[in-house]
């Protein structure tokens, strides 16, 4: 390292300087020796030219940063958009898949009989494979009977737009043929009941 002290060698890289010849770190050796107040009087021209660049350089590199923080902060905007937009994608996509996984579970496992039993001898039975053919029997009892219902409501419809009285008749022997195909006394209590009713 050169002594700043030595007049000829600060003369020395003044010259150099110049002529555009000195390294970085001769540079900062004159920026420094050119900040103290202690400077001889026949270097002292060179002052306002050595600070002068000496504040440019700082300048510069300060503007320089700022170009390159707002450059930084702009991608890290960008960054940060990237990532917000792909985690609600991602979000979105797991709560359709969830969504989904729910709804085919509830397919799978759906039992329209859950919950079903029979009382045979005052006993409640819930046993599925046990009360299975029985419901299934109830069942088609039940849609026979739909069937023979709107058949007599379509005669009873007939017969009031027509108005024929022998109708009357035959409808009432169709309930009573519908109420002898009933296991069920209950059920059939209750029909018997809505059949006066009409």
């Amino acid at each position: 390292m050169l002594k700043m002290n030595n007049k000829n060698n600060i003369e020395n890289l003044i010259e150099r300087f110049f002529e555009g010849t000195t390294s970085n770190l001769e540079e900062k050796q004159l920026y420094d020796f050119f900040s103290k107040e202690d400077i001889p009087d026949e270097l002292k021209k060179y002052k306002p030219v050595f600070e002068y660049f000496h504040s440019g350089i700082i300048k510069e590199t300060t503007e320089d940063q700022k170009q390159q923080n707002t450059v930084q902060k702009k991608s890290m905007h960008n960054y940060k958009k990237i990532i917000y937009a792909v985690g609600g994608i991602a979000a979105s996509i797991l709560i359709l898949f969830s969504v989904y996984s729910l709804i085919n579970r509830q397919e799978e496992n759906f039992n329209p009989y859950e919950g079903s039993y029979i009382v045979r001898n005052g006993v409640r039975i819930t046993d599925y494979d046990v009360i299975k053919p029985e419901l299934e029997k109830a069942y088609k009892q039940a849609m026979l009977q739909e069937k023979k219902s709107e058949t007599i409501l379509y005669e009873t419809s007939q017969r009031d737009k027509y108005d024929i009285p022998d109708v009357e008749n035959q409808l009432e022997k169709k309930y009573y043929d519908l109420l002898e195909d009933i296991d069920n006394e209950y059920v059939k209590k209750e029909l018997e009941d809505i059949f006066k009713s009409i």
